[in-house]
């Protein structure tokens, strides 16, 4: 009997083997925004692979939205998740993925008034902002079916890309 690899598609359809998924793309998040020093090579891998895949790479920035809210108040936890976005940028989320992360955004500069890092995470906040209202203007902008083509996506994950090369 041939065995065959599983693939994420696959393992998605299976309701054990989603919270399975789920289960380790939570631990990657936290592991990659916890603690001092650099987050592990391991969890910014299995992120990769999660972001490479179109039905998980929404539920990867979920739990990155869900660590910055409920760490909202810690600023250390706060840069790197900022950090983290920066580096899996040039994976687009979906519109209404980067919608409730720009309402997060918006409220981070408020969370960390008089803080010492006050400042950097105002300019951090203020770019993926504005790398946010590109890429739904290109969203916007996109017809339905032009919406599903790759050069729409393309651009769009260009556009977000702009995450990475900013502060």
């Amino acid at each position: 009997m041939a065995t065959r690899s599983t693939t994420v598609e696959d393992s998605m359809k299976h309701p054990a083997s989603r919270q399975a998924i789920q289960t380790e793309i939570k631990r990657a998040v936290l592991e990659s925004t916890a603690g001092e020093g650099a987050a592990s090579a391991e969890a910014l891998q299995q992120i990769l692979v999660y972001l490479t895949n179109a039905e998980t790479v929404d539920y990867v920035y979920e739990k990155l939205l869900e660590r910055l809210q409920s760490e909202i108040a810690d600023p250390m936890v706060v840069l790197r998740c900022i950090k983290l976005l920066k580096y899996v940028g040039k994976y687009v989320p979906s519109e209404a993925v980067l919608r409730r992360l720009d309402v997060l955004c918006a409220s981070l500069p408020a969370a960390h008034r008089g803080s010492a890092v006050q400042a950097t995470i105002e300019k951090s906040a203020e770019l993926i902002r504005g790398v946010i209202a590109r890429a739904l203007s290109v969203t916007a902008r996109a017809s339905p079916a032009a919406a599903a083509t790759t050069t729409t996506a393309a651009t769009a994950a260009c556009v977000w890309n702009g995450i990475r090369s900013g502060s």
